[in-house]
């Protein structure tokens, strides 16, 4: 599955003649035409802010013909504030956290918390445990108060998609050695 637009057919030309198990095949790819930047991100991450979730997107700049970055997004959606200071993981047992480098906050009826932070070292530790484990579960430690929820094996495929179309395209993993 994927949505084209601007330099769509450019796009789908090159995906429908890539092998079936192309990991490029299962990214929903968005182009836009005034950044000249394409997104990636799996078929199966949240589209929208009216949703949880914990994924991947790459970004890539077009007339560099490479992916720029990788970026973790991680979006908190329900009916209470929480204030969202950093992020904790428990992993199979093993502890990790990062503080995200600004988190963004809204409302309506209900309550969007969500940051997106280029991937360092640090954090693809935390995508490739989170990716291996059997159970994975992330805390929102915010100063109004915390929240829990278990990692679906849904977003651990989904990151792995990610992270394999990143390869394909010729990403540079360079920053995992910081």
């Amino acid at each position: 599955m994927f949505i084209l637009t601007a330099m769509g057919f450019m796009k789908e030309n090159l995906l429908a003649q890539a092998p079936k198990d192309n990991p490029l095949k299962k990214m929903v790819i968005d182009y836009d035409e005034f950044s000249d930047r394409t997104t990636y991100q799996d078929s199966t991450s949240p589209s929208t802010v009216d949703d949880n979730g914990i994924y991947l997107s790459i970004f890539a700049h077009d007339h560099k013909k490479k992916p720029a970055f990788i970026s973790l997004k991680i979006r908190y959606y329900a009916d209470k504030w929480l204030f969202i200071q950093s992020y904790s993981f428990s992993i199979d047992g093993e502890r990790y956290s990062f503080t995200p480098i600004k988190v963004f906050r809204d409302n309506d009826e209900q309550i969007w918390e969500r940051s997106a932070d280029v991937l360092d070292a640090n954090i693809y530790k935390i995508v490739k445990a989170i990716i291996k484990s059997k159970t994975a579960k992330i805390r929102f430690n915010g100063t109004e108060s915390i929240d829990d929820r278990e990692i679906t094996d849904e977003e651990k495929q989904a990151m792995k998609n990610v992270l394999d179309a990143y390869k394909e395209l010729g990403g540079d993993f360079s920053f995992i050695a910081k």
